[in-house]
């Protein structure tokens, strides 16, 4: 069990909570986490060169370039030749006059700057929520006068989600983007010398996917029966590596290495090292969290009586806390809250 995983732990960290914040403690420092922070988001992109500003926000793209100012919710690509047929224009303003979809560009799924290009991902959505058109537009901040040029549309969707998304990397200095292809996924990228759209192949039924390296990402894929599959490929090539199998719902827990998967059912969290196959089950209402000194699991997650700081490794404890029990004059009563730390705080340490 749990105590005799920590009895053969030689931790020489030690682990306090206190007020919301958990606190690691490494000699003389103090390194707080976070528990119920929730992620943050941007509603804004901005690119400069010299004098010159694009600025995507809630009002669309906006462009400056001294007293050249330039504004856009891409209302025109819908009707665009270059993207649809006569039939699909009409059908576009037909649906567009029903309510059902919108003429103007809804979100943002991703910009890029490639030296003085700027290449931006503007996305349509529908009155159910759903992305109906993606258009891959470039702006020359060298230009004295920088307006957007239509290159066109990948082949296939990508997985962005809210207002301001950042789906767009480089790859081979080419803008590219992870997206769906019906039942297919794999990298779309655009060749400007060409003026060409490319697409690699790597797998069927994409359900979630973590960018990794500059080249490489970890997938989740559907399965029949209602399992699921974890995996890692290479962006370029489409080589990919399946490292695993389950049925419960999977998650990558984030980007940094040793790549690691939480695997949640009715009875247990899962954490899994995807590069050495060691595993630890936790209770149900566990939540983990990466940190410099480790992964940080505990539970339940509202309000936590008992936590554990992790070498991702082979899953061994480097410092445990539980919340301390009422003596026998204090039963019934609130638990005795832990004191706060006396160290100096650290700052935070990049992974």
């Amino acid at each position: 069990g749990l105590a005799l995983f920590f009895a053969a732990s030689q931790a020489q960290l030690s682990l306090e909570y206190y007020q919301g914040l958990f606190l690691i403690q490494d000699g003389p420092y103090v390194f707080p986490v976070v528990t119920q922070a929730k992620p943050e988001t941007s509603n804004y992109v901005r690119f400069r060169r010299g004098d010159t500003y694009n600025v995507w926000d809630k009002r669309g793209l906006s462009i400056r370039a001294g007293h050249w100012i330039y504004d856009t919710r891409f209302k025109e690509l819908v009707v665009s030749p270059k993207l649809f047929s006569p039939d699909q224009i009409k059908a576009n303003v037909a649906s567009a006059a029903r309510g059902e979809r919108t003429l103007e560009a809804s979100a943002l799924a991703g910009s890029l700057r490639l030296g003085t290009d700027v290449y931006f991902l503007p996305r349509w959505i529908d009155k159910k929520g759903y992305t109906w058109l993606e258009a891959l537009v470039r702006v020359d901040l060298s230009a004295a006068t920088p307006k957007p040029q239509l290159m066109g549309r990948f082949d296939g969707m990508s997985l962005a989600s809210g207002v301001v998304d950042n789906r767009l990397f480089a790859l081979n200095d080419l803008p590219a983007c992870v997206v769906r292809r019906r039942s297919d996924w794999g990298t779309a990228s655009y060749d400007p010398l060409a003026e060409q759209f490319l697409f690699t192949n790597i797998g069927q039924r994409l359900k979630a996917y973590a960018h990794l390296e500059v080249n490489a990402a970890a997938y989740i894929e559907a399965l029949d029966g209602g399992q699921s599959r974890v995996g890692v490929a290479d962006l370029e090539t489409g080589v990919r590596n399946d490292v695993l199998e389950d049925r419960g719902s999977i998650r990558i827990l984030d980007t940094y290495r040793p790549l690691c998967a939480v695997v949640k059912t009715l009875d247990r969290v899962t954490l899994r090292n995807l590069q050495t196959s060691a595993a630890l089950d936790l209770p149900p209402d566990a939540a983990v969290q990466r940190t410099p000194y480790g992964v940080l699991a505990w539970w339940p997650q509202a309000a936590p009586e008992h936590a554990i700081l992790l070498d991702p490794a082979r899953w061994e404890g480097v410092a445990d806390w539980k919340l301390p029990a009422p003596d026998d004059a204090g039963m019934g009563e609130e638990p005795v809250p832990v004191k706060p730390p006396t160290r100096p705080f650290a700052k935070s340490r990049t992974q």
